[in-house]
């Protein structure tokens, strides 16, 4: 059975459940499990993080921020534990699990020479250099919007702000950012009156069956992919005013499902 290496961030709480319940059923798949920490800058990541606020909404972004931070921190308290820890998870089931600093470095490199893995499944943050894709067996990223367009951060609110479809792309790396080809296109089945929230929780739940989908894919040499008219542009952050141009939208679609 050919098998990967699934790189992520630490311990993080919207992954726990989902890769638990895929460890469970395809451990087999996954040759170990690599941890690295977000190398952003600080203002990079507030910067993100206070525009994810404002796109959710506070009120709806607080309760589950403070709930699932809680469960993770004392996620080794919790009998249900693999639930809200990427590392208990993989080590319930048997998969080893190595912690790195930077998907560049020499330690990491020599580890996956070692370990001589197809591929390498990406869900981590940091960027790739084109001496490490050269040295590294093909890596697999998972994006939330559609690629070869929609590249960047926020890539749902820009979907939704260009009203076009909300895709997952899973895409072999190259050396541009969310460049490389897609390996498969995921339709999300929801419409315009669900907003970033609903489809980043719908993403969250769909991926145990989505990832092995995709290495069946990456197994056979074969695609699954669909092309749509989209600008092939890097997202910006948004705006004060394009946050509100979207709550407004989200808002106007709830109610018209209403009133049908």
């Amino acid at each position: 059975m050919k098998k990967y290496i699934l790189t992520l961030n630490p311990d993080d709480f919207v992954y726990a459940r989902a890769l638990n319940e895929f460890f469970q059923k395809h451990s087999g798949r996954i040759d170990s499990v690599c941890v690295f920490p977000s190398r952003a800058p600080l203002l990079y990541q507030l910067s993100y993080y206070s525009a994810i606020i404002r796109i959710i909404g506070v009120w709806d972004f607080i309760p589950s921020f403070i709930r699932w931070n809680f469960r993770a921190l004392f996620s080794h308290m919790l009998a249900d534990r693999e639930e809200y820890s990427i590392v208990a998870a993989a080590e319930r089931a048997e998969i080893p699990v190595r912690k790195f600093s930077d998907v560049n470095g020499e330690d990491f490199i020599r580890f996956v020479e070692s370990r001589k893995p197809n591929g390498i499944l990406n869900i981590c943050s940091q960027i790739y250099k084109k001496a490490s894709i050269t040295r590294l067996p093909p890596i697999y990223n998972f994006h939330g919007g559609y690629l070869p367009g929609n590249r960047g951060r926020f890539p749902q609110f820009w979907a939704y702000m260009k009203n076009e479809p909300q895709v997952l792309t899973c895409h072999q790396i190259d050396e541009t950012i969310d460049g490389g080809h897609p390996i498969y296109h995921y339709r999300l089945p929801l419409d315009r009156s669900h907003g970033v929230k609903e489809m980043m929780e719908h993403l969250m739940e769909k991926f145990p069956s989505i990832l092995p989908h995709v290495i069946e894919l990456i197994n056979d040499g074969q695609t699954e992919t669909f092309a749509i008219e989209c600008a092939n542009v890097y997202g910006p952050q948004p705006t004060s005013a394009e946050i509100r141009q979207y709550r407004t939208a989200v808002a106007r679609a709830k109610a018209e499902l209403k009133r049908d």
